[in-house]
């Protein structure tokens, strides 16, 4: 079951993003990994950034996003 959450909840919180636009897939070996790919993340010359990401850790797999539209949390 999943939780919407209508405020910031912060980082490393476990959840996802959903109903938003995937910028990218990266591999990623930890959260921290994929936060600083997050950071570094530029599209469009620089015009796009990621603002937010979703990290799988059993899968290694992060998804970047310019606007997390909804973040929910596994209960």
């Amino acid at each position: 079951m999943l939780k919407n959450l209508q405020d910031d909840i912060g980082c490393f919180v476990s959840g996802e993003c959903l109903d938003s636009d995937v910028l990218t897939e990266v591999h990623a070996d930890s959260s921290n990994d994929c936060l600083q790919e997050c950071k570094d993340y530029e599209f469009g010359g620089g015009d796009v950034g990621c603002d937010d990401f979703t990290y799988y850790g059993d899968s290694e797999v992060g998804w970047m996003f310019y606007f997390c539209k909804k973040k929910c949390l596994f209960q």
